[in-house]
């Protein structure tokens, strides 16, 4: 895992700020994950958050794919808009270029995953149910499918999440980790006092590496949510009435 450089591109307009790492930039990949309104601003339902990142990275004109998000390794083919009624799932993969993809997240692990040669895109949402469902696994594989790409051109990044410094979990979530994967034990910290913690980052960058990723194209923006909740949503934090960070992709 590499830590990826970002940046915070300050709010125009009425619409949030957001976080931008120039190595998806690079890689062909029009991107934002979306920071909290700006103080003072009343909190923007999701399809106004999700219409005004567009405004703001450029993507309004192009057909926008979401889903009904449910803690899953559900993926779902992008070749078209959604439209009202969004499909349940957790992960979004396109093998064309010029559709964005949309997903939530407040702590959870928004991914994009690039096939930069291919023009591939997928968008995934982990929290630590769809990392035990192997959502992340699910959409690269879902993604090499479809475009053909080699697994090693795949570029990974990780926006902004709670991290392991923050994730405290309950005794029942390391026994169902372990249970699936008895490596498992090593993604978990156990302080005193305190309950056991999870990092979700390592736990996805195994799924990633099973497949094929090279640790150094696994890049983590490294930035957690419950630390900087001023600047970022967090359930963990704020609890359920929280706003959500909306992150935004396309390949143009």
């Amino acid at each position: 895992m590499r830590r990826a450089k970002f940046d915070i591109v300050a709010p125009a307009g009425a619409g949030a700020g957001y976080l931008r790492v120039p190595a998806l930039e690079e890689a062909g990949v029009r991107h934002g994950f979306s920071c909290r309104e700006p103080a003072g601003a009343a909190r923007a339902g999701v399809e106004v958050g999700i219409h005004r990142l567009a405004e703001a990275l450029g993507l309004a004109a192009l057909p926008r794919a979401r889903l009904r998000q449910v803690h899953s390794s559900q993926v779902r083919l992008a070749l078209a808009a959604t439209g009202a009624d969004p499909p349940e799932g957790d992960a979004l993969v396109t093998p064309h270029d010029r559709i964005a993809l949309a997903i939530l997240t407040a702590d959870c692990v928004p991914f994009l995953v690039v096939a930069p040669a291919n023009g591939g895109l997928a968008a995934v949402h982990a929290g630590w149910r769809g990392t035990l469902a192997g959502v992340l696994a699910a959409a690269i594989a879902c993604l090499l499918q479809e475009t053909g790409a080699d697994p090693a051109s795949l570029l990974v990044v990780a926006g902004p999440a709670i991290r392991a410094c923050c994730y405290e979990v309950g005794p029942e979530v390391v026994s169902a980790f372990v249970k699936r994967d008895p490596a498992a034990g090593a993604w978990f910290a156990h302080p005193a006092p305190g309950g056991p913690k999870l990092d979700l980052l390592a736990a996805n960058q195994a799924q990633a590496a099973g497949l094929g990723v090279a640790a150094d194209r696994f890049l983590d923006a490294g930035v957690c949510t419950r630390c900087r909740n001023d600047l970022f949503y967090s359930y963990r934090a704020e609890g359920p009435g929280t706003g959500r960070i909306v992150t935004l992709a396309a390949v143009l």
